[in-house]
């Protein structure tokens, strides 16, 4: 029976029970004249129905920014469920099923607002109307979820319990509005220090004084912890990497570790949107813990074993990843499960060794799941074992099919643009893919002009070059400014179709600004352009050549990040004159994980050296991938001058690993490395030994 018909059936019959009821005890059932909207007392109120809106939205544009904000997301996802275009209004009607949100003027809305608990927020069904309220601004959103999730909705129609009433207990808050705080930072820490003050700067603005001090301090009421703080609740909060953590007391002490200016900047955030809304500062401890944007992505959640250890979010990409610490193989194939269970469609899938990769899509949403399992290099005797799920909110056209069958037209081959990791990759089907781009100048010359000249000069296309993926390996000027200079510079001239990277939430100002130039750098010159995180185990095909990543900063699991080097992803590219790993400026530590991830699954017959060759790489890894050619991103003269090529010490590479060496000189531009590597290709190239 359909859900419509049998509720119809339901109303009858209460309706019949309630005239019985009235008749019996000599009470006037008179309804007035009934109207489809007004069926509180029969059961549900209908919200939507025959692909029309029985129901209003109100609220009050002077209101709140986060009620005003519910109000419109209400409305779209209702019109979305129901398929139907809801009104939204600035006034109650009185008449006809409403959804007040917030403190719309109504004496329904007062009457709620007065009957709340201190930082709570209710749901209430009173005849027609339902009431949404809080007294808390971040509270709306939980409120409109909750809404949501109580509505019924099939066949068109989507109705909502009569009798629903919802209110919540009273949110564990940080009442800066109390003003009984001290901001005590780590002795010996400047960062601490300085977001100490930024604090106290950003509380006095709202009108509340609080004193500063070190840890030196005796514990004297409740306290702001900044770091690694003397006091017992900064010992047991944990640390999360790359993230700002917050730990909690009973007595309201609050803790910030981690990252600091990110934990510091998201209490100042919290703390102008509540002056902005003349309130009371009564943060929400959920809020702070909450470390992914929420809103995208419908990936089930993880139900395994293992303390999540990494959360990182990378809110403006709809992407964030989650790392279960702990966790096992069985878990890994339990989440996989669950992906297919729920209509998620594998991608692609490999192995290295004892670790597992795959990729899921659903159409919308892409999971990015991987267990991955190694003895550790730095603790003899641990066996390192996590789950990694990283979820991206995208279409998966981002995805290129994984049997590429495009119309060959031209040989692949492999460019190397003065002597910088800036790289250029002629496809078969004479789309390119590049891989970082050097400075804006270097070696006298203009990289963006010397990138779009040597795609003008390989292009075999009709028309206007077109860059199939441009892949970073991380956020350094060196690798990324020219690539920005480019796309604003060239972006009528060239078609870009892609960006593959994954960079780290950097806290330090000059690093988040080339992280946002890798982005905008697309969404300005480039609109219909796809942003893919990267992540280990995914698998790109284009046409000739498949690109592996093989590990992003992510899987930095038993080293403290403390050089932005160590967050360079590293790719392989398989191609038909054979593999090549570009490592980016990849670090001695990062190389000896990868080393123990992969190990055999690294051989290769061409290696980017790492980090130009100043620093940086692993003589195992070195040996494990085997390669015949080492290519140093340096120039000859600079190397040889600085050390970088040839030098056998701590941390450089002996030169004797490798059959062929390439290095530019100064005055050469290009390095083009056609299908196959043999000593006749390479006699151009006078830099080899």
């Amino acid at each position: 029976m359909k859900k419509g018909l049998w509720l119809s059936y339901v109303k009858l019959l209460a309706l019949v029970l309630v005239i019985i009821v009235c008749v019996a005890f000599g009470i006037s059932c008179k309804r007035g004249t009934p109207s489809k909207n007004d069926e509180t007392s029969i059961g549900a109120i209908t919200l939507v129905s025959d692909g029309k809106s029985n129901v209003r939205i109100v609220y009050n544009e002077k209101d709140t920014r986060f009620a005003v904000d519910s109000a419109k997301s209400l409305k779209a996802s209702l019109s979305e469920l129901g398929g139907a275009e809801i009104p939204l209004d600035e006034a109650s009607s009185g008449d006809g099923v409403e959804i007040l949100i917030g403190n719309t003027g109504a004496e329904k809305s007062k009457a709620a607002l007065e009957d709340l608990e201190p930082n709570s927020y209710s749901i209430t069904v009173s005849e027609n109307k339902i009431i949404v309220v809080s007294n808390n601004i971040y509270l709306y959103s939980e409120a409109i979820e909750n809404l949501l999730g109580a509505l019924s909705a099939s066949d068109g129609v989507v109705t909502l319990a009569g009798d629903y009433s919802k209110k919540s207990d009273s949110y564990p808050v940080v009442a800066l509005s109390s003003g009984d705080y001290t901001i005590i930072y780590e002795s010996d820490n400047g960062t601490a220090s300085a977001q100490a003050s930024a604090l106290k700067m950003a509380l006095a603005s709202a009108g509340i004084s609080i004193e500063v001090s070190s840890d030196a301090k005796s514990a004297s009421g409740k306290e702001i912890l900044l770091g690694e703080t003397n006091r017992a609740l900064s010992s047991k909060t944990q640390t999360y990497y790359k993230s700002a953590t917050f730990g909690f007391s009973d007595d309201g002490n609050l803790a910030v570790k981690g990252a600091l200016v990110i934990g510091v900047d998201t209490i100042m955030d919290c703390i102008k949107e509540f002056v902005d809304a003349k309130s009371d500062i009564n943060i929400p401890q959920f809020l702070l813990e909450r470390r992914t944007a929420k809103g995208y992505g419908t990936a089930p959640k993880y139900v395994g074993k293992g303390t999540e250890k990494l959360m990182e979010n990378h809110g403006t990409l709809n992407s964030y990843v989650v790392q279960q610490d702990g966790a096992s193989e069985d878990d890994y194939l339990s989440y996989s499960k669950k992906l297919k269970d729920e209509g998620y469609e594998l991608y692609y899938s490999t192995k290295a060794q004892e670790s597992l990769f795959s990729t899921y899509t659903d159409g919308r949403n892409i999971v990015n799941l991987s267990y991955i399992q190694y003895e550790s290099p730095f603790n003899a005797g641990e066996t390192v074992k996590y789950v990694n799920i990283a979820v991206e909110c995208t279409d998966n056209v981002s995805l290129p099919e994984l049997e590429d069958n495009s119309k060959y037209i031209c040989e692949l081959q492999v460019s190397l643009l003065n002597a910088h990791n800036t790289w250029l990759i002629r496809l078969e089907d004479g789309r390119f893919i590049m891989v970082d781009s050097g400075l804006e100048e270097a070696n006298g010359r203009n990289n963006a002009d010397l990138i779009y000249n040597t795609l003008v000069a390989q292009n075999e296309l009709q028309g206007k070059p077109v860059i199939a993926a441009w892949v970073i390996t991380h956020p350094h000027t060196d690798h990324v400014d020219a690539y920005y200079q480019f796309t604003q510079k060239y972006k009528d001239k060239v078609d870009l179709q892609m960006v593959i990277s994954n960079m780290p939430n950097e806290s330090v100002e000059s690093l988040d600004k080339f992280s946002k130039k890798i982005y905008n750098g697309v969404t300005s010159a480039y609109p219909n352009a796809k942003f893919v995180v990267a992540h280990a185990g995914q698998r790109f095909a284009f046409a000739g050549l498949e690109l592996d990543v093989l590990w992003t900063h992510e899987n930095l699991y038993d080293v403290v990040y403390g050089n932005t080097n160590l967050s360079s992803s590293v790719f392989g590219m398989t191609m038909p004159g054979g593999r090549l790993i570009i490592t980016g400026d990849q670090q001695k530590q990062g190389c000896q994980i990868l080393n123990a991830i992969y190990r055999e699954e690294l051989k290769c017959d061409v290696v980017q050296i790492c980090h130009h060759g100043y620093t940086g790489g692993d003589e195992e890894m070195y040996n494990s991938m085997d390669a015949r050619v080492g290519i140093w991103p340096i120039n000859y003269e600079e190397a040889s001058k600085n050390g970088a090529y040839g030098n056998t010490g701590a941390n450089h590479l002996p030169v004797n690993n490798f059959d062929f060496h390439l290095i530019m000189s100064v005055n050469d531009e290009v390095m083009t490395l056609r299908e196959g590597v043999t000593k006749a290709d390479l006699k151009q190239f006078r830099r080899w030994e």
